[in-house]
């Protein structure tokens, strides 16, 4: 389902020290009653990802799988997203996937977390995820520059919860658009 999804512009970069910047917008199409965004409602904001702060692919046996920050069990992680979550132990992360054979082709993966205080009401967590067409990824990399914009329902989505258990308040969104390109450097 290429056809789906346009993307404006894609330069995977091996290595790359600094921050880039995670730009997002999308509509609201579910949402916990209490929740402080409504079916409908637009969200958008700024991820700031501190490449230098991000450390080693923890997926090395698998070389289209890369595997950045929190990545298993919810163990903590260094603070290396910022823009969302602000509170302690920090659960960041970074997914790429290349290469995955659906029946409807190959696809690759880029999803980001900004988390915080899992297992505690004041859990703060936002995940961005993409479904982008196999080959946009030349490597399993954790900087991945790229600008997609969705043309269909499923290959740009983004989680927002806070609070835990009966506190928990989640919303759900369709992503009109993400991008990730290199950003201003962090003083």
């Amino acid at each position: 389902m290429k056809a789906g999804l346009l993307l404006l512009c894609v330069l995977p970069l091996a290595a790359h020290g600094g921050v880039l910047t995670v730009d997002y917008e999308g509509t609201v199409y579910w949402a916990d009653p209490g929740a402080a965004y409504e079916i409908g409602d637009t969200i958008s904001g700024t991820l700031l990802v501190d490449t230098l702060l991000m450390g080693p692919d923890l997926d090395l046996l698998d070389p289209n799988a890369g595997v950045y920050g929190a990545a298993h069990g919810n163990l903590p992680s260094m603070d290396f997203v910022t823009g969302f979550a602000t509170g302690l132990p920090v659960h960041d992360s970074i997914h790429v996937l290349r290469d995955l054979e659906s029946p409807n082709g190959s696809w690759d993966t880029y999803q980001i977390v900004d988390a915080s205080a899992f297992g505690t009401p004041s859990f703060e967590h936002l995940v961005l995820h993409a479904s982008l067409p196999g080959g946009t990824f030349d490597d399993d990399g954790g900087v991945q520059i790229f600008e997609a914009v969705s043309q269909g329902l499923g290959e740009l989505v983004g989680v927002l919860s806070v609070g835990w258990e009966g506190t928990r308040r989640q919303v759900d969104f369709y992503l009109s658009r993400l991008s990730v390109k290199p950003g201003r450097c962090v003083a």
